[in-house]
């Protein structure tokens, strides 16, 4: 029995996958935009092997990463308020929030995504961090990992990416 993914099934799995990354990422980025300006870095797919394993398009995971320099803690706060009643109210369970002196850390899911919304001390200050996670998924050896024009490195030559080209 072939377990290999149909390359035209998996492709179009994996957009829909970017799709949804693109669509959580965008709302918590105008959720949060009267408390800080995130930009979003990445929103791709990408291997879940180690370097040295050969193939690494034949699994891989979506990615989403938004960040932003705080000017205050209070600021950072704010957004992450704004975040929490944004992805509740669109039906994803807290699994967790984490609160000390020096950090706060939201965690979220909805099925098989995962949303991180962090405080990232070090540097000369503050940074909040914004992860959207999908799980590893197999992929035949024919795939080419995407990455969506909202990811910072869009467009730039890749021997794993068709959007350089």
């Amino acid at each position: 029995m072939n377990t290999t993914p149909d390359p035209a099934q998996a492709s179009s799995a994996s957009h829909a996958l970017g799709q949804d990354i693109s669509t959580v990422l965008k709302g918590l980025v105008e959720s949060s935009r009267d408390a800080v300006e995130l930009e979003i870095r990445k929103a791709r797919e990408q291997t879940c092997l180690r370097p040295e394993e050969k193939d690494p398009q034949t699994n891989t995971a979506w990615i989403g990463l938004a960040e932003a320099p705080v000017a205050s803690r209070t600021a950072a706060n704010r957004a992450l308020d704004r975040m929490d009643q944004h992805l509740l109210a669109d039906s994803w369970d807290k699994k967790n929030e984490v609160t000390d002196e020096s950090t706060r850390a939201l965690y979220f899911r909805k099925g098989d995504l995962g949303a991180t919304a962090k405080i990232v001390e070090g540097g000369s200050r503050p940074t909040l961090e914004v992860i959207v996670t999908s799980p590893c998924a197999e992929q035949p050896v024919e795939h080419r990992m995407q990455r969506l024009e909202i990811d910072a490195d869009y467009g730039k030559n890749s021997k794993y990416y068709d959007d350089g080209k």
